[in-house]
Order: C-alpha cells, then sequence, then structure tokens
C-alpha cells in the first residue's frame, strides 16, 4: 500500500511554476547590467573588438519569451549600447563586427518572439480544443441517453399496453363461455400481430434487414417509402453504381446519415421536395441531399451548442471521418440546402488506407465546398 501511495504522489500532477514579475524584471534587469559590464570591459578596459556575446542572448532570449513582443525592446538595446560603447572607446576601430553581432541581436529576438507567439497560439487552441472535446463528449452522453428513452417510451407506451391486454385476456378466457373462446382469441391475436409489427418497425429503424440483405439502394429505396406514407414529402431518388459491394460499416453509416438527415429535413427545413442521389464509382461513395426549404445559417448551426439541433451533423461528420470521408454543407436562408457526404469506398472493413487521405479535402469534382 505504501509503495501505491508513493507512486501515486510521484505521479501527481506539478503545475507550471510562474515566476513572479517583479523577479523576472530583477533578473532582466541584472542580465542587462552585466551584458553592458562585458561590453564596457572589453571595448572600454581591455580595448578590443574581441567580446563574448553569449551572455547577450541569455536576456534576449528570456525577454522575448516572457514579454512577447513588449519583450522585444531588450535586443534593440543591447545592440544599440554595443554600437554606442564601440564608438566611444574604440572610434578608431571599424564598426562592421558589432554591426553584425547588433544584428544577430535583432534576429535572434525577432525569430524567438514569432516562435513563442506561435506556441502561444497552438496552447490557446489546444485549449479551446479540449473544451470543446468535453463539450462534445457530453453531448454524446446526452443523445445516447436520449436514444435510449426514446426507445424504452416507444416500448412502454405501444407494445406494453398491447402484450398487457392479451394477457388480460388470456386470463379472462378461464370464466368465459367456451362459444365465446373463439372471439377472444381473435383479440389476443391482434394484439399479439400489432405489437410484433411495432417491434419489427422498431428494428428496422435501428438496423434493417434489406440493408444488409438487399444493399444500400434498396434500404434507401425502402426509407423513402416509410416517409413518403408518413409525411408530406415528395422525393426523386437516384442511385448509380453498384448496391452490394459495399462492406457493411459503409452501409450502415450512410443509411443512417440519410436517415438522420431526412428527418432534419421534415422537421426544421418545411421542404416539399427533396432529392438524394448516390454515387458508387468502385473508387468514392457520394451521396447528396438537397432540400427546397428555408435552409440554414452554416456556420450559426455548427457552433450552436444545443444537442438537439445539430447534434446530427456532429455524428454524421465523426462517422465519415471514420471512414475517412468528408462531409460538406452549403445552405444559406431562404435557398433550401445541399448535403454531400463523401467517402472512399473500401472493399473489406480491414482495408481502411486509401488514396483520399492524400486528395485535397476541400475540393470534389471541380466545385468548393464549405467543409464541416
Amino acid at each position: 500500500m505504501d509503495s501505491i501511495r508513493g507512486g501515486l504522489k510521484r505521479n501527481r500532477y506539478k503545475p507550471n511554476v510562474k515566476i513572479s514579475p517583479k523577479y523576472k524584471m530583477l533578473f532582466m534587469s541584472l542580465m542587462i547590467v552585466a551584458a553592458g559590464w562585458l561590453s564596457y570591459y572589453c571595448h572600454g578596459v581591455m580595448r578590443t573588438c574581441v567580446i563574448y556575446t553569449h551572455l547577450y542572448y541569455i536576456p534576449i532570449i528570456f525577454s522575448t519569451l516572457w514579454w512577447k513582443r513588449k519583450g522585444f525592446i531588450v535586443p534593440v538595446i543591447l545592440g544599440v549600447f554595443l554600437i554606442a560603447n564601440h564608438m566611444i572607446f574604440l572610434s578608431e576601430v571599424p564598426l562592421f563586427d558589432d554591426y553584425i553581432r547588433a544584428i544577430m541581436f535583432v534576429v535572434v529576438g525577432f525569430v524567438t518572439v514569432m516562435l513563442s507567439e506561435q506556441t502561444a497560439r497552438a496552447e490557446q487552441i489546444a485549449a479551446l480544443e479540449r473544451k470543446k472535446l468535453r463539450s462534445l463528449t457530453q453531448r454524446l452522453c446526452n443523445a445516447e441517453e436520449q436514444h435510449r428513452l426514446h426507445i424504452a417510451a416507444g416500448l412502454h407506451d405501444s407494445v406494453g399496453p398491447k402484450l398487457s391486454a392479451a394477457k388480460i385476456l388470456i386470463q379472462t378466457l378461464k370464466n368465459k363461455n367456451p362459444q365465446n373462446i373463439p372471439g377472444h382469441l381473435g383479440k389476443i391475436i391482434d394484439c399479439v400481430d400489432s405489437s410484433i409489427v411495432e417491434i419489427r418497425e422498431m428494428i428496422f429503424q435501428l438496423s434493417p434487414k434489406v440493408l444488409y440483405q438487399l444493399g444500400l439502394k434498396a434500404a434507401v429505396e425502402s426509407l423513402i417509402e416509410s416517409f413518403e406514407k408518413e409525411t408530406s414529402l415528395k422525393f426523386d431518388y437516384e442511385y448509380e453504381g453498384p448496391s452490394n459491394t459495399l462492406n457493411r460499416k459503409v452501409r450502415s453509416i450512410f443509411y443512417r446519415a440519410v436517415r438522420e438527415l431526412v428527418i432534419n429535413i421534415n422537421k426544421h427545413a418545411k421542404a416539399q421536395n427533396v432529392h438524394i442521389k448516390i454515387e458508387n464509382d468502385a473508387c468514392l461513395l457520394t451521396a447528396t441531399i438537397e432540400d427546397d426549404g428555408v435552409g440554414f445559417n452554416v456556420s450559426e448551426v455548427l457552433n450552436n451548442h444545443d444537442v438537439i439541433n445539430n447534434f446530427g451533423l456532429f455524428s454524421i461528420r465523426q462517422q465519415l471521418l471514420s471512414l475517412h470521408g468528408q462531409l460538406f454543407i452549403e445552405s444559406d436562408a431562404g435557398i433550401g440546402s445541399k448535403i454531400t457526404m463523401v467517402c472512399p469506398i473500401k472493399p473489406t472493413e480491414k482495408n481502411i488506407e486509401s488514396e483520399w487521405d492524400h486528395a485535397d479535402q476541400h475540393t470534389y469534382s471541380g466545385k468548393s465546398y464549405n467543409h464541416v
């Protein structure tokens, strides 16, 4: 136990030590004074142009690291001081060497400032990404919980009462006249049949059998038929290329993505017509879903932290990234929307490498897209 505690103490996170501003100023003052004394000693006392400038680079580097661009004044001061010392004590000797040294001070200070600012920006971006990742993780958990509640509510509100009614009817058969038994059995069969239909509908929504038996083309056709019965949307559907050559992961992700996008169109777009086109050209699988609805501001939706409104797009994007694919969105208020999903076609799920990794992910088929 003591060894475990010792290991925990050794591995405990230690925050970065922050130096007080007054100690920074004290250190910098001492270093500048030391550099000035070195210049005076070499030029004024030793009367030589040979000077070891290593000491100068210590305050230059620390000042630019601590104060970024404000600290750039230190290499300038040291360079001016070095040249002034030379002109005062060694006026008869050319200034070329000290000019070079002063220029090097400025160059080193400038490079250090640029590097420190880039490092600070990278740290800020990393902190924002960590914050965003925590937020997205929370959204994933919330969405998963909502999905579970949806399934539980469906079973409780539809299948549960019908099975309970069937059970009650079976129990009442004990005290019924045998002549009335066939009528009660008919009601029981109707309840069971209705429950079976609803369970099959839930299973189809979770994992449609037609998707794995007949392929993506037939599964999307079945999905469209279902939406046309339940909504007022009118669909135009095109499929080009083979359907049964796609592996299970690609089929599932594209089918669920199409379903999620059509659900969003039905809920939010106020559209009348939806055009779905899927192309399989043996190298890339492309699915385009276009509607004539009210459209939306892409940046506002993607930057919105509301789980309900934009989790679907985030989920689709993450699943496409697992296939080395991309999600492209074209939309604006009042002009409808066009969402394109593209991913390389892999013969098997183990073959996850593709030339798509080396392609320009900002363009596709010569057109520019705002990709997510």
